[in-house]
């Protein structure tokens, strides 16, 4: 780091030293009867001058840039471990909160086909692409919405919380999608829906 520092430095004083003995030798080309070692000093010493507080400022910006990315790497660890809880829900607690009778809505974010052939009970179909003022227009925001697709090679549901975060609605992700609901033994709806069986959460 040290050495960084110097030499970024020494190149800085260098180039600017250059600088002035250039500035300087074309002034005297063009002023020939101001041609005095003091002159040539002088922009000798005001490129040195320059060189050095432009290494200083440029170091100063490095060290506050440092600082602003570690402190904001400390918030924002804590900030995202926190929006995780906010903005995302599992199949255990979607299925708690479903049996408690909770005030939540669970949206199929995927295709009309893909709802028809297997869906969450209870769920509704507005795919992410539609989603919109008029598509929701009916819905109540003062409920809690939960997206969710296929699982986690696909981001429908994270598309349709996101549009329905902008549409000013309360929403969360189910993490895994319609595949972490299946392999915890939730029931599903649909052509191809499976009856589930007892779950016991093990966290």
């Amino acid at each position: 780091m040290f050495l960084r520092k110097f030499l970024d430095t020494f190149v800085a004083v260098l180039i600017c030293t250059f600088g002035g003995i250039l500035i300087g030798g074309v002034i005297i080309g063009i002023f020939p009867e101001i041609n005095h070692p003091v002159v040539i000093s002088t922009f000798v010493l005001a490129g040195t001058f320059i060189g050095i507080v432009w290494a200083y400022r440029h170091d100063r910006n490095l060290k506050n840039t440092e600082t602003t990315i570690d402190e904001r790497k400390v918030m924002n660890q804590v900030e995202f471990y926190q929006a995780k809880l906010n903005y995302e829900t599992d199949s255990w607690d979607l299925s708690k909160a479903l049996n408690n009778g909770e005030d939540i809505v669970v949206i199929d974010a995927r295709s009309p086909e893909a709802y028809t052939h297997e869906h969450i009970p209870t769920s509704i179909n507005i795919p992410h692409r539609s989603m919109c003022e008029a598509t929701t227009s009916d819905l109540d925001k003062s409920k809690l919405y939960i997206t969710y697709c296929d699982g986690i090679g696909c981001n429908a549901s994270t598309k349709g919380a996101l549009n329905m975060a902008k549409l000013g609605f309360n929403v969360k992700e189910l993490l895994g999608g319609l595949d972490w609901w299946k392999r915890d033994g939730y029931e599903t709806k649909g052509k191809e829906g499976v009856q589930g069986k007892e779950v016991k959460c093990g966290c």
